[in-house]
């Protein structure tokens, strides 16, 4: 099993290359959401037992019994559990309606490209949760963030086809918010770890520490 310990001169890109190895090794699939635990839990568990050091520190502060929000997508009590969500054609009209997406970027560039009615999958917007491949369309689409906040997401209801949200956790227009997964954790970790890395660096070699400093110069001031 890889271990990432997060410090100075530790790898990122390699351990997340590691841990994918490592999980399709013993058979896990981070994709899959049946069974219990489903292969996403089963992947979790393993990613937070590789993380040792700054690295266990920092998922315990920013990632330990978080959920994920989705500020983009909104609850509709039209829709259904998240297979039947995804199976919609995103045409901008009766199964998209303008006030389903929250989109700076607007709805129509994403669902629609070009301002023409396009019947383009939903899953632009929420896509799967393959470990590193769609980490532009949570961002920047789906608009991912970590919270405290309750899970809300619908769920099947009594009625054939239909879905109700989580009672007394969210009512209609509030975001989704879904268990976190492996892949929401690396986009995390890519975006922020690094940052923490160099901040520890310099804060290290302190007043020594010079951006611009020649590599010789450097050198001489640390040894002298």
């Amino acid at each position: 099993m890889p271990v990432f310990t997060g410090n100075d001169d530790d790898d990122l890109e390699r351990f997340f290359e590691l841990y994918k190895g490592y999980i399709h090794g013993i058979g896990i699939d981070p994709l899959a959401v049946a069974g219990n635990p489903a292969g996403w839990e089963k992947a979790m568990d393993i990613l937070c037992a590789c993380l040792t050091g700054p690295a266990a520190r920092w998922y315990d502060s920013n990632i330990l019994e978080k959920r994920v929000k989705l500020r983009n997508i909104l609850l509709r009590f039209t829709h259904d559990d998240e297979v039947a969500f995804k199976a919609l054609l995103g045409n901008n009209a009766a199964n998209c309606p303008v006030n389903t997406w929250v989109n700076p970027s607007g709805t129509r560039d994403i669902m629609a490209p070009g301002n023409v009615d396009a019947n383009v999958l939903v899953t632009n917007v929420w896509p799967n949760y393959a470990i590193k491949e769609n980490r532009d369309i949570w961002l920047n689409r789906a608009g991912m963030e970590f919270t405290n906040d309750p899970l809300n997401h619908n769920v099947v209801g009594g009625a054939a086809g239909g879905g109700v949200a989580i009672a007394g956790e969210a009512s209609v227009s509030q975001p989704y918010v879904i268990p976190a997964f492996p892949c929401h954790v690396f986009i995390k970790m890519h975006n922020e770890f690094p940052t923490q890395q160099n901040a520890r660096c310099q804060l290290r070699f302190g007043n020594l520490f010079q951006e611009n400093m020649p590599v010789r110069d450097f050198y001489d001031n640390i040894s002298g």
